[in-house]
């Protein structure tokens, strides 16, 4: 299937319109709500652009019969049956890539929260205690500090490189 000749797109998810900007002009697009929402019966979709909230088996399958292709947002199938796709002549894509970076400052994100006590600081403004009655929060800071890895894949090397460029950690 190419994009010239898709006519009908259904977007799983609205927090992944940012593939929007790659669909031509001519595409009807319609975007689930809520976001967990099985595409209607019979609906005209020739393509999914599908997250991992919905699962895509035989029985959704049989029920949109135009539908050619169903693409991942993530790295795996988990909610794709491949044999039932296949079994309907429906190509299924994944984006290996796709989550990389997002996991990657994810990961980053929590080791600053968890030095930084994020968690606890954000406690006590909810319940009025800043400044001196908020107690101490002092954290650690992350420079010059050690970081262990295990597994250095595209996920791991990138939180490596963020870690050592950005918070100058031994990694």
């Amino acid at each position: 299937m190419q994009l010239t000749d898709l006519t009908d797109l259904w977007l799983e998810a609205p927090f992944i319109s940012d593939a929007l900007k790659h669909i031509p002009d001519h595409v009807n697009i319609t975007i689930s709500e809520p976001a967990s929402q099985p595409p209607t019966p019979g609906a005209p979709y020739q393509a999914i652009i599908a997250s991992s909230l919905i699962q895509y088996d035989s029985a959704l399958m049989e029920t949109l019969p135009n539908l050619r292709m169903i693409a991942r947002t993530g790295i795996g199938y988990d909610n794709v049956n491949l044999a039932d796709a296949t079994a309907h002549g429906i190509v299924a894509t994944n984006t290996p890539d796709g989550p990389t970076e997002s996991t990657a400052e994810h990961t980053v994100a929590m080791m600053l929260s968890l030095a930084k006590r994020i968690k606890q600081g954000d406690a006590n403004t909810a319940a009025g205690k800043w400044g001196p009655r908020a107690g101490t929060l002092i954290g650690i800071e992350l420079k010059d500090k050690t970081l262990g890895l295990v597994g250095l894949g595209r996920i791991g090397k990138r939180v490596a490189n963020i870690c050592r460029l950005g918070l100058e950690m031994r990694v």
